[in-house]
């Protein structure tokens, strides 16, 4: 199994291909949301964040 120093020597490495690091950094705002997702979750109805996302309720369902 791979450990974390070498899922980051990875990464590291692949950063230095600009075409990659383009489609890393596009997805950041993605990531972030997903960070925020769990509280997200527990102050919203799945209608609402369906609302609020453009996403269907089903994938906030529980």
């Amino acid at each position: 199994m791979a450990s974390k120093a070498d899922f980051e020597s990875s990464l590291q490495k692949k950063m230095e291909d600009p075409e990659f690091m383009a489609e890393y950094d596009a997805l950041e705002p993605e990531y972030e949301i997903l960070k925020l997702l769990p509280e997200a979750e527990s102050m919203y109805t799945a209608r609402q964040l369906s609302k609020i996302t453009g996403l269907s309720a089903r994938n906030f369902a529980d």
